[in-house]
């Protein structure tokens, strides 16, 4: 009996149909479990091989200076960011800080808080906020939190929160990014903004300005992985070699030009007086300013420009070097103050912003991120 092409498959056919899907299941399950094991060892071999920086050739060279100059304690504060190159960790607990700037010695102790600011002593029911904004000057290497200069004029200000937000090796441009994202949150009544020393720093005959352009805008989980890490030392190897350029090559071209960093500065009481936080300019002295006479280009800068825009300014270089000779040292190196050096610099900013803060008509929130204190 002829059987019709319509009858459905007898049982025989079924299992025979079955039994030949079944290699192809285990082979393709078989396929999917080589490739996630192939990937697997990719990953594997990317991450030993080429380890993450987590962050810009900025910070790399940051990280690396740090370690050089004999601080490598300072490392372990910092954490790359993907727009200010690097920042203070948040949450760092107090612990005994040693290290070593030129010949001198360093142990303090330091903490931070939620937000990344260094410790100030918290204060109940602020009537107002004041940001300090600046380098390892104003963040204080050397001393430990309550000597800060923040922390000292808090003391001295009723009713005022002082906000350290200094940061090591920070140039005028990271602190002119870093104002700009924090300071709505903030509201202070006015901000003391401390550059200069850092913005000198010729690095690799690059600006922060030309690293902030090729900087990512957010360091994406993918450029993490061992496997980009691998793509991307593959793709490296393949470019070809460039030709030296026949134009003269730059040399130490520093991290900020006195042009640029004005404009830095120009920016940052912009912002501050946008926000209606009155800013004040610090004018910070090296220790062979004791010694020897002149300004650094700078410093001179920084003068011109408060004159110019009538920005109040505080000349910490003056103000040590008219000191009554009590001998009594105020550096702790050859820029950072000591307990003394920040007690006498507190004493001064104090006396600038009394009379600012008296005719502020910005008080400022009473409770802030900062106000949960570090």
């Amino acid at each position: 009996m002829m059987s019709n092409s319509s009858d459905p498959p007898t049982e025989a056919a079924r299992v025979s149909s079955a039994a030949t899907r079944l290699p192809m299941r285990r082979k393709l399950l078989f396929a999917v479990v080589a490739l996630g094991l192939f990937f697997l060892l990719l990953e594997t071999v990317g991450r030993i091989m080429i380890p993450a920086t987590g962050g810009t050739s900025r910070w790399d060279y940051e990280s690396n200076h740090v370690r050089l100059t004999g601080f490598p304690a300072l490392n372990s504060l910092l954490e790359p960011d993907a727009k200010r190159f690097w920042r203070l960790r948040a949450g760092v607990a107090p612990a005994q800080i040693i290290g070593r700037v030129g010949t001198d010695d360093l142990i303090f102790t330091l903490s931070t808080d939620s937000d990344g600011f260094r410790t100030t002593p918290a204060i109940d029911n602020a009537e107002r906020a004041v940001l300090f904004l600046g380098d390892s000057c104003t963040l204080g290497i050397g001393v430990d939190d309550d000597q800060t200069i923040p922390a000292v004029v808090q003391r001295k200000l009723s009713g005022t929160r002082c906000i350290n937000a200094g940061v090591p090796g920070y140039s005028a441009y990271q602190g002119r990014v870093y104002l700009e994202e924090i300071v709505r949150d903030l509201q202070p009544a006015a901000v003391v903004i401390n550059f200069g020393f850092n913005d000198d720093a010729a690095w690799d005959d690059r600006s922060d300005l030309e690293h902030a352009t090729d900087a990512p805008v957010q360091l994406s989980w993918w450029l993490s992985t061992g496997i980009a890490r691998l793509t991307t030392r593959g793709l490296e190897s393949l470019r070809p070699v460039e030709q030296a350029s026949t134009s003269p090559a730059t040399s130490n071209r520093p991290r900020l030009t006195d042009g640029e960093f004005v404009s830095q500065i120009e920016s940052m009481v912009a912002t501050g007086r946008a926000n209606r936080a009155t800013p004040i300019l610090l004018i910070w002295p090296l220790r062979v300013q004791l010694y020897q006479g002149g300004v650094t280009p700078k410093q001179l800068a920084l003068r011109q420009f408060a004159a110019t825009n009538g920005v109040a300014v505080v000349d910490l270089l003056e103000r040590v070097r008219n000191r009554e000779p009590s001998g009594v040292d105020v550096f702790a190196d050859l820029l950072h103050f000591n307990d003394a050096g920040c007690q006498m610099a507190a004493e001064r900013i104090a006396e600038a912003l009394k009379p600012l803060l008296d005719h502020s008509d910005s008080p400022g929130p009473t409770t802030s991120k900062s106000a949960n204190a570090p």
